[in-house]
């Protein structure tokens, strides 16, 4: 293949640089508030212009292709090695990064890395990033393919890259005071999956059959955001008014003569003022809702472009994968060639000489006319030419049943897969409840209070609608195909083909996790189950932890009693052994314990915690072996102890790995000497066991409020429903 850059290639690169950038981006961004905060931009300047209609998108969509061409050829034209590059951005799009790794547009960067003050002029909340480029990760310098010396510090990276890592590298402190950070990143090429032509051709089919809503929603949400403002303004001017005739009321009911009649006008008012009030936050309310509806729709057509343009890039990489074993064959193939061309040349040479030799022996033994040779010649073409025709129509029959066989087959085929899909859905789905259901038995019999995340019964119930609905789409299709075949059964049977390729594109992605990495062998299902089974843990873990903190301070607080209610004999003796220094400092350690379990019981345990078995297990039995022979706290032993019986039953459990975490949480092997420490150091290691041995912590923690983790799958479900509804197929 050659490697030399096209005019049509390089005319692309120039167009991308010059107007193309945006638009080429955001096509592979599945991020639709960046659309409309843009498009917004637009509509304030007056120059309202959606780059979704059917044609853009398919320029842009070609253009990217053929700038992913130019890459794969610079690839191979230079040494691969490392790179460092620099970019810069905002900490908003580091934060993002962080979250989501994968980059699926083309970055530019630059090779000059004193660029700050232009970085920072840039953007708000400026950042600056070291790019490192993996040796795998296709790159172009803009100055040097177009020899141009106004982009010769300019680089583009291919799209489709991963962070492999990302680390705050340094601070800087500009002279306009700006605060200026930079991170270091590693970026690695993605592995590209590729698909099969059909599901390919499906999506391309599905892109461009969508560009048009697309544009419709994106321009109804940019109208939708004006709306709001005004409504919202319209929301805070009716509060202001409420609350006013609500404190004019206020006022008259203080003063004398404030009569029943204007009263009840009053009241009125204020009936009036809320009742409008309400509607307009309905208003508010309804609108949010098509505008959430809106962004998700869009969303998921642009996951299904970057699926699409990953399968059209992994093609590409496969031309150039094989052009070296190509250009290595290349002369051989070519000698080859040759050679038979010269073998075949010499057999027709022979042929021809012994049949013109065979004819001329049979000119010189028969003895037929000219006359009569042409007219036996003539006849024998035109039987030629209708056993041909003949054969022709029965072949174009045999060739248009193959057709109708073929078609009918791969309709039931796609047909079958749909409901194969769901089926499996269906089970995944089961298995999930009676994961729940086993959580919910588990956590009752402990006393803890487990709820499940994700709606299980919900996604049964969307799931089973969907299943009614492939089933139906499958007699159609078995009775179209009892029908006299023809070309309306034809286009029928095409436009079942059609949505039953788009349905299995939806379905698939109903198994792509929502926080596992890409490209890992979690399941959605699986994802969910690590999930459930988290919560459960986590709830196991606040019901042991609410026993044994109780029982804490209640034996904290009978120790501070004793301490305090010694006699006033005690307390006099006391002032000359120097015994009421030891009891004021125990008690301060004892308040000083109690604040500990105090504030360690009021914080709320985090979901995102890796919780251990073994380390719940080993905090019952350091309490049971402590507290055993303690009548004050006797109950919360036996409860503890019904617990770790439960766990027992329901895991798997090492008791030498509960051991050795007990021995290390009481630090049996510390290396000190009773007889070498004061009272009060004593009193003191004791307080740092007491800590250490359950994990208390007096430090304040700062409250983060933790995102509900509750999966999608029954409205993305439910949304496939309501695509085969619309397509009216059934």
């Amino acid at each position: 293949m050659d490697l030399d850059f096209t005019k049509e290639e390089l005319e692309t690169l120039k167009l991308y640089i010059n107007e193309k950038y945006e638009a080429m981006n955001q096509l592979l961004v599945s991020n639709c508030e960046t659309d409309i905060a843009l498009l917004s931009d637009e509509v304030e300047n007056k120059v309202v212009k959606i780059p979704y209609s059917r044609e853009n998108i398919i320029e842009n969509l070609m253009n990217t292709k053929i700038l992913y061409k130019l890459f794969m050829k610079n690839f191979y034209k230079t040494k691969h090695k490392k790179e460092v590059f620099y970019r810069g951005t905002n900490l908003s799009e580091i934060e993002r990064l962080k979250i989501e790794p994968f980059i699926d547009r083309i970055w530019s960067a630059t090779t000059d890395k004193n660029q700050e003050e232009e970085f920072a002029s840039n953007w708000k909340r400026p950042v600056g990033i070291t790019i490192t480029l993996e040796e795998n990760v296709p790159y172009i310098n803009v100055g040097e393919i177009l020899n141009s010396e106004k982009d010769k510090n300019f680089i583009l990276i291919a799209p489709f890259t991963k962070i492999k890592s990302i680390e705050e590298n340094k601070n800087i402190n500009l002279d306009n005071s700006k605060y200026f950070k930079y991170y270091n990143i590693v970026l690695e090429k993605q592995t590209l999956d590729k698909i099969g032509d059909i599901e390919r051709n499906g999506l391309y089919n599905y892109i461009l059959e969508n560009s048009y809503p697309i544009k419709r929603k994106l321009e109804d949400c940019i109208k939708v955001e004006k709306e709001n403002a005004i409504n919202f303004d319209n929301i805070r001017k009716m509060e202001q008014l409420l609350r006013k005739y609500e404190n004019a009321i206020d006022e008259k009911e203080i003063e004398e003569g404030y009569s029943d009649i204007d009263r009840a006008a009053d009241y009125s008012d204020v009936e009036r003022i809320t009742q409008e009030l309400n509607e307009l936050k309905k208003i508010s309310t309804n609108v949010f809702e098509v505008r959430k509806q809106n962004i998700e729709f869009v969303n998921m057509w642009k996951r299904n472009i970057a699926v699409y343009m990953i399968a059209e890039c992994r093609e590409i990489e496969e031309l150039f994968k094989d052009f070296e074993i190509m250009y290595d064959t290349e002369n051989i193939v070519d000698e080859s060639e040759e050679e038979n061309v010269q073998e075949e040349a010499v057999v027709s040479l022979v042929s021809g000489n012994i049949e013109e030799t065979d004819i001329k022996n049979e000119d010189a033994t028969e003895f037929i006319t000219d006359e009569e040779n042409e007219n036996s010649e003539e006849i024998k073409i035109v039987e030629l030419e209708e056993t041909k025709i003949v054969e022709l129509e029965e072949t174009q029959k045999e060739e248009n049943k193959l057709d109708e066989n073929e078609l009918q087959k791969r309709v039931k085929q796609e047909s079958r897969e749909n409901i194969t899909a769901v089926e499996k859905l269906l089970s995944n789905i089961k298995n999930l409840i009676t994961k729940q259901q086993n959580h919910a038995k588990i956590a009752g019999n402990m006393g803890a209070s487990y709820s499940a995340l994700n709606n299980a019964f919900e996604m049964r119930k969307t799931a089973e609608a969907l299943l009614e609905q492939l089933e139906k789409i499958d007699q159609k299709i078995k009775e179209l195909t009892l029908k006299e075949f023809d070309n309306r059964v034809e286009l029928d049977l095409e436009l079942m083909s059609k949505t039953n390729i788009e349905i299995s594109t939806l379905i698939n992605y109903l198994n792509n996790p929502k926080i596992a990495v890409r490209n890992s062998k979690v399941t959605r299902f699986d994802e969910m189950a690590i999930i459930e089974e988290n919560e459960l843990k986590r709830r196991i873990t606040e019901k042991v932890r609410d026993i044994r903190a109780e029982a804490e301070l209640k034996k904290l607080k009978d120790d501070l009693e004793i301490v305090e209610e010694k006699g006033g004999f005690s307390r006099f003796i006391g002032l000359f052994t120097g015994r009421n220094k030891i009891d004021d400092f125990m008690i301060e350690q004892i308040q000083y314990r109690q604040m500990a379990v105090r504030k360690s019981l009021s914080r709320k345990l985090n979901l995102a915690h890796n919780y251990s078995i073994h380390e719940l297990m080993a905090e019952i039995t350091m309490f049971v072996d402590d507290n055993e022979d303690d009548e004050l706290i006797e109950d919360d032993v036996l409860d503890l102890k019904a617990i770790a019986e439960e766990l027992r039953r329901n895991y798997i459990i090492l008791e030498s790995k509960v051991q050795a975490i007990v021995e290390k949480r009481e630090g049996k092997y510390l290396p000190y000497d009773n007889r070498k420490m004061s009272k009060r150091e004593i009193i003191e290691l004791e307080t740092y066991r007491f800590l250490n041995k359950y994990g208390y912590d007096i430090t304040d923690v700062p409250k983060e409020e933790e995102p509900k983790y509750q999966d999608t799958i029954a409205s993305e479900i439910s949304r496939i429903v309501e695509y085969i509804n619309s397509s009216n197929i059934i």
